[in-house]
């Protein structure tokens, strides 16, 4: 009797299991981490932060924003490098809700608040609530280019990159554009 019915269990989680499928439509500026492998129980250690990147710690979330390259030749450099990652280093999944298909958001400002650059402003997105659900241990990752074309030698600029409805996670990095 009993094996008869772990037998039918299996069965059962077999073609429930079957019966599953998968898709995701990952856009090719978004990675998300390797599932993690540790225990579950042990809250992450949050990386020490790299050249060029600003960190901003909210509860057991971690927002990090990396701009590349830090010093900027406009006669060499068409676009930065953009990198917006959150990372869950707390023990309980979470996740962040979005009222439309846009996640994250990146202004470049001259030094005199004026707005140079918005990332957004030549994209269209889908008025659909949206979430981002981030396990124990893992991140998302959001990379993007912004380009330098009206960027202009010895003015200071800052670069800001948040999550919309999110103020908690947002960052800024200067840069001074050298010729």
């Amino acid at each position: 009797m009993r094996a008869s019915l772990s037998l039918a269990l299996i069965a059962v989680m077999s073609l429930s299991f079957g019966a599953c499928s998968s898709t995701s439509r990952v856009a090719s500026d978004i990675y998300y981490s390797l599932p993690f492998t540790g225990s579950k129980t042990e809250a992450a250690k949050p990386e020490p932060p790299k050249e060029g990147e600003q960190v901003v710690k909210a509860g057991a979330i971690v927002f990090r924003m990396q701009v590349t390259p830090l010093k900027v030749k406009l006669s060499e450099t068409r676009h930065l490098d953009v990198k917006i990652r959150l990372e869950n280093t707390s023990k309980k999944f979470t996740q962040l809700s979005f009222p439309t298909t846009q996640r994250i958001e990146l202004l470049v400002r001259s030094d005199d608040g004026k707005i140079i650059t918005q990332w957004s402003e030549d994209r269209a997105f889908d008025p659909q609530p949206g979430y981002v659900s981030i396990n124990p241990g893992e991140f998302v990752e959001y990379a993007t280019t912004l380009s330098t074309r009206d960027l202009q030698v010895g003015r200071t600029y800052t670069v800001l990159g948040f999550f919309p409805n999110y103020d908690a996670f947002r960052a800024e990095q200067v840069i001074t554009p050298e010729p």
